[in-house]
C-alpha cells in the first residue's frame, strides 16, 4: 500500500498540481514587482518550494512502471531495435 498514491484521487492530484503551478506564477510575479524581497515573500517562496517536494513525491509515486501501457511502449521503442551502425 502506497499512502501517497491513495491520498488523493487522480482528479484531486491534477487540481493540486495546477494550483501549485499557478501559485508559483503568482509568487514569481510578486518577486519581479518588488525591488527588494520582503520577508513575507521570502517565507512564502520557501514554503512553496517545500510543497513542491511533497507534490513531486506524490507524482513520482503514481508513475506506472508496469502494465499494458508500459509494455506497449517497451515493444515500440526498444534500444535493441535501433541499428546505429550503418555499413
Amino acid at each position: 500500500m502506497n499512502p501517497l498514491k491513495d491520498a488523493l484521487p487522480p482528479k484531486g492530484r491534477k487540481i493540486a498540481y495546477i494550483a501549485y503551478v499557478l501559485l508559483g506564477v503568482i509568487i514569481g510575479a510578486f518577486q519581479i514587482i518588488y525591488d527588494t524581497d520582503p520577508t513575507w515573500l521570502v517565507k512564502t517562496f520557501n514554503v512553496w518550494a517545500y510543497l513542491g517536494l511533497a507534490l513531486g513525491l506524490t507524482a513520482a509515486s503514481n508513475v506506472t512502471t508496469s502494465g499494458p501501457e508500459v509494455a506497449a511502449a517497451d515493444e515500440t521503442a526498444s534500444a535493441s531495435d535501433l541499428d546505429l551502425h550503418e555499413e
